[in-house]
């Protein structure tokens, strides 16, 4: 699977037969064959059946995805989707702009997980709480998001025991590259 930083928590998940493309528009993700927002959209834009904007559970091209509310306003719903993905062997989490900690019942509802994208800073997580979570989690790989600054992401890096971090174009993973400590991986934003 190829993974692509396309900026905020935008991501171009790119497996064997399927692309994903998460927190984005439909007019930026025309390539994509399922398209995923955590925050609540404005106003529906699904002419084809390819978005997933909510929690639930979800089979897409073959591809199963799973919807964990992580912050819910009194009637309103949901304003934050965590989601789960099962491609290529891996199973993905990208947590949206959840600002803060996971519930000990939505890290249960998770479950086990090869690769972590997390928010770092801004209106997200802080650095501290983000690498909380990873523990709470404990992937793979880790890739930070929303990055407004390197100082944040120089202190998560820091708090996940990376003193340094190199900065990468894209990242091609696979379940048989994987080891048991998560590793931190920042990529460089890509555009769309």
């Amino acid at each position: 699977m190829e993974i692509t930083y396309l900026g905020r928590g935008a991501f171009r998940l790119k497996g064997k037969e399927v692309t994903i493309v998460t927190d984005t528009g439909v007019a930026a993700a025309k390539n994509a064959d399922i398209v995923t927002r955590s925050r609540r959209p404005s106003r529906p834009e699904d002419e084809d059946g390819r978005i997933v904007d909510g929690p639930g559970e979800y089979e897409i091209k073959d591809v199963l995805i799973a919807g964990i509310a992580t912050e819910s306003e009194p009637g309103q719903g949901p304003v934050n989707t965590a989601y789960l993905f099962r491609l290529d062997d891996l199973v993905l989490c990208h947590l949206g702009d959840v600002d803060k900690p996971l519930t000990d019942r939505q890290v249960e509802n998770i479950g086990t997980i090869d690769v972590l994208f997390i928010p770092v800073g801004g209106k997200t997580l802080n650095p501290t709480e983000a690498a909380e979570t990873v523990t709470q989690l404990e992937p793979s790989l880790v890739v930070p998001m929303q990055l407004d600054g390197n100082g944040e992401l120089a202190q998560f890096c820091r708090e996940m025991g990376a003193k340094d971090f190199e900065v990468q174009p894209k990242l091609v993973v696979t379940k048989s590259a994987l080891t048991g400590e998560a590793r931190v991986v920042v990529l460089e934003q890509r555009g769309g």
